[in-house]
């Protein structure tokens, strides 16, 4: 199994994510993650039981191409953990995210920027959400307390690209291969419509 963009292979938002069961029943598997924080609690999560999971690979990178060349590249995410010092705004806060079952965010990540802010068309808000973000935080919160959380709390990492061709050069087949990368592919069916 590979699994491109493998997050931290936890349950999130009723996600049926079979990569965690592969890995459980004992699959080969090579997981992918660029982002630093998902790919930490990856790591954590399989390495701390590396006799349990001898069969599994993981690697924090990008699939960024056919090129092959190793390169670094910028990446975007969404940071919730306050590394941009929003917590307490009023229109930032990422906790609000999270209190109104908008927790995704967390998850949204792009070689392209681009694909964060069209992701943030996405965030729903609304004065009874933004009032129950309010009681979570003990003030109040004004109507549209969600709609700067993912622009201001983007955050760039330098991540190592590589692509599936050198990751898979002594596998003989992959029976499961499961891609999620935002952005990327819009932008691929974009360019090759023109």
């Amino acid at each position: 199994m590979v699994q491109v963009g493998a997050n931290d292979h936890t349950i999130h938002y009723g996600n049926l994510d079979p990569g965690p069961y592969c890995v459980k029943h004992g699959w080969r598997a090579l997981l992918i993650e660029p982002v630093p924080t998902l790919f930490a609690n990856l790591y954590n999560q399989y390495k701390a039981h590396a006799e349990q999971h001898d069969r599994t690979r993981l690697l924090n990178a990008a699939v960024c191409g056919r090129s092959c060349v190793a390169e670094n590249r910028t990446f975007w995410s969404v940071d919730t953990s306050n590394a941009t010092g929003n917590w307490g705004s009023n229109r930032s806060d990422a906790r609000c995210a999270k209190a109104a079952g908008a927790g995704w965010v967390s998850e949204i990540a792009s070689l392209n920027q681009w694909h964060l802010f069209a992701m943030a068309r996405n965030l729903q808000y609304s004065q009874s959400k933004c009032d129950k973000c309010g009681r979570r935080l003990g003030k109040p919160m004004p109507p549209d307390c969600l709609s700067r959380v993912i622009p201001d709390n983007m955050v760039t990492h330098s991540v190592m690209c590589t692509c599936l061709d050198a990751e898979l050069r002594d596998e003989k087949s992959v029976t499961l291969l499961m891609i999620d990368t935002e952005g990327y592919g819009e932008h691929r069916r974009t360019r090759n419509r023109t």
